[in-house]
């Protein structure tokens, strides 16, 4: 039996594990059409780069911040917000201890960990932990987590992205978390499309697969609705338990028949 700690497809609470749109808007400072550039190479240059995507009533972007050599995260002065155990520098204030405070304020929710593979965060300190996690894989090249923010009033409502980025196979894993008070309103779909053609169209992914508990049906409906085909169901440990998870994928060839 395969044992997981971090489910990609098992971030949402309700409806949404993954990630089209006419158009993507990213930033300027990479260009994903250079086609010279090997995998790894474009890959890499797209998680260096300052990634920022649109929707109608959606931006997703990167977290704030970086990690130095030590591990603590720095904000964009290079001066340091939390050390490595968690710890708050007086007076530190600014884009990442925002970044912290909003994803604690959806995460923290009992309800949300009800259907995923990761606990709700208990404290601030779960909220540190997860943005560390998120800027470690930005410096590794393995995911591409980016913030869910509301264009209405600024706030995170949720996160997404891709993680298990196989440079060797060329695909990668959906995730998705949106918040409690947010579910049903059609912020998944509109953030899962808009990352899918985000996947194939900048990143060149080959596949997208995304896994979920098999009554999680909101997710499985969006996978289902951007094209994502069941592929099989299979055993997983997840918080201590064994539990069967579905996966379901999409091919770069699938995604663009469909879209046509």
């Amino acid at each position: 039996m395969k044992k997981i700690i971090f489910l990609s497809g098992l971030l949402i609470g309700l409806g949404g594990t993954i990630f089209f749109a006419p158009h993507t808007q990213t930033s300027p400072e990479y260009d994903a059409s250079v086609t010279k550039q090997t995998p790894a190479e474009r890959i890499a240059s797209i998680i260096d780069s300052d990634v920022k995507i649109e929707t109608d009533r959606l931006i997703l972007r990167k977290v704030h911040g970086s990690l130095d050599k030590e591990g603590n995260v720095l904000d964009s002065n290079g001066n340091i917000v939390f050390t490595t155990d968690n710890k708050i520098i007086d007076g530190s204030k600014g884009s990442v201890r925002q970044d912290a405070e909003q994803i604690f304020a959806y995460a923290s929710n009992p309800k949300m960990a009800e259907l995923t593979a990761w606990e709700n965060h208990k404290t601030i300190d779960d909220s540190k932990k997860f943005i560390r996690k998120i800027l470690n894989g930005y410096n590794n090249k393995t995911s591409l987590m980016l913030v869910i923010e509301n264009k209405e009033n600024n706030q995170i409502i949720g996160s997404c992205g891709f993680r298990e980025i196989s440079q060797q196979e060329n695909k990668a894993e959906f995730c998705f978390a949106v918040g409690r008070k947010y579910w049903g309103k059609g912020y998944v779909t509109e953030a899962v499309k808009k990352l899918a053609q985000f996947g194939f169209d900048n990143m060149k992914l080959d596949k997208i697969e995304a896994l979920s508990f098999p009554k999680n049906t909101g997710s499985i409906k969006v996978m289902t609705n951007i094209g994502m085909k069941y592929i099989k169901t299979m055993p997983y440990e997840v918080k201590g338990k064994e539990y069967d998870i579905v996966m379901y994928s999409i091919s770069k060839q699938e995604y663009f028949a469909q879209s046509k």
